[in-house]
């Protein structure tokens, strides 16, 4: 029992991680480079672990994100 919930803990904590960093890079779709561009969406993928990443690029300076939820 306890081994389980040490492994629902850490799950959960990497998710969290994860989101959180994917808000950060997210920026409210400001670009952190130039401070001057938005980011729109350029392409998505899905890797064998089932992890699904978008690709955002900023539409001023062309800096390009990575993050694993759809942005709006």
């Amino acid at each position: 029992m306890k081994k389980t919930l040490v492994f629902v803990v850490i799950i959960v904590v990497c998710l969290v991680l994860i989101f959180g960093l994917d808000s950060y890079q997210w920026n409210n779709g400001l670009c952190r480079e130039c401070h001057n561009g938005s980011y729109t969406f350029v392409n998505g993928s899905n890797n064998h672990r089932g992890l699904d990443h978008y690709y955002y690029e900023c539409d001023n300076c062309g800096h390009v994100i990575m993050i694993h939820m759809i942005m709006d």
